[in-house]
């Protein structure tokens, strides 16, 4: 479990404006990362895998208004080894692209 620091409850304002928005398809998130606007050298990161048993625990206590996208799929929190193949895929991609132009 995340402390309840000031970055880290942040993390969880993310996931929950995350939540939020309505998307076209069910969407991949790699990484979330909260950086302060007021200096480039600190921000707040934590793994995909503690940000939803945060979010899940979180969720259990106060639960979200309107539907938990993490929980039915609709927002997946990949693993390091997904977000990893995805970004492999999407440079192959633009590689590919850029071949036919």
């Amino acid at each position: 479990m995340l402390k309840a620091a000031n970055g880290n409850i942040e993390l969880m304002e993310a996931m929950l404006v995350l939540n939020a928005i309505s998307f076209n398809k069910p969407i991949q998130v790699g990484r979330i990362d909260v950086i302060s606007p007021f200096s480039t050298a600190s921000g707040m990161s934590a793994s995909n895998k503690e940000l939803l048993y945060c979010w899940n625990k979180l969720n259990h206590f106060k639960t979200v208004e309107g539907e938990n996208k993490f929980k039915n799929g609709n927002i997946k929190m990949l693993t390091k080894a997904e977000a990893c193949y995805a970004e492999f895929v999407e440079i192959m991609n633009r590689v590919g692209d850029k071949k036919d132009e």
